[in-house]
């Protein structure tokens, strides 16, 4: 049997708790659809098999280069936790030499070179988002896959003393003109109005295509890539 004086206690409490539970269910956070603008830095490689061909003549290219990216996107999130998002990214990735020395014909140095390779891509990613709290600050993680296509392919002998410092040739024939990767990392997002938050983003990008069309004797390459990037979405409507 419970004290009477008990009941001074258990009644307000056990109306807080209803009145919690009620707040928390009318104040769930509805389904929404935003649209948004990203763009940042990258860092890129690409990773070779263990056959010797994988090299081709100038690689590997295994040394990273620093590029930009950009796209738009589209993100669906349920109920607060869950997301998926979609969208259009242009990137630009690659991958360079180690660094050689050039001498000339009597042996006596000129500077340096390495051999570059650039590639422009256009991307559509499809990833699923989880926000573990809620809140003005709201952290997330995510993973996925994006599908691309490459529009742009060279490879460049580049030098500190030559003039010109470069010399381009185009191996777009020569490559998968699409490719697939898996993608995963976490990101921030922050109100700043009503409608409008900024964030940011990491991601690490993990090639599963071969870049080369028809490889020979098991040559593989395929792409890495981290990714830093600013974001800034505009919620269209709630669900």
């Amino acid at each position: 049997m419970i004290p009477k004086k008990a009941h001074y206690i258990i009644l307000p409490l056990f109306i807080l708790a209803v009145n919690a539970c009620d707040g928390a269910v009318t104040h769930a956070p509805s389904s929404d659809i935003s649209i948004g603008l990203a763009g940042g830095w990258n860092m890129s490689a690409i990773h070779y098999g263990d056959s010797p061909y994988s090299n081709g003549p100038f690689g590997p290219f295994d040394k990273p280069v620093h590029h930009m990216n950009a796209g738009l996107s589209v993100v669906y999130r349920h109920a607060g936790r869950w997301g998926i998002q979609t969208g259009l990214r242009w990137r630009r990735s690659g991958g360079k030499s180690e660094t050689l020395t050039g001498t000339g014909e009597t042996g006596d140095i000129l500077g340096s070179f390495w051999f570059v390779q650039d590639t422009r891509l256009v991307e559509i990613p499809l990833l699923l988002h989880y926000y573990p709290v809620s809140g003005n600050l709201q952290p997330f993680v995510f993973a996925g896959t994006s599908y691309g296509f490459v529009r742009h392919a060279t490879e460049s002998l580049v030098s500190d003393y030559s003039d010109p410092h470069e010399f381009s040739g185009d191996i777009l024939p020569e490559m998968n003109d699409h490719y697939a990767c898996l993608e995963f990392g976490l990101g921030l997002r922050l109100p700043v109005t009503g409608r409008l938050s900024a964030g940011a983003e990491a991601s690490f990008l993990y090639g599963l295509t071969n870049q080369i069309k028809h490889p020979e004797n098991d040559a593989v390459r395929k792409m890495r890539e981290g990714r830093v990037s600013v974001t800034l979405d505009y919620r269209l409507f709630g669900l």
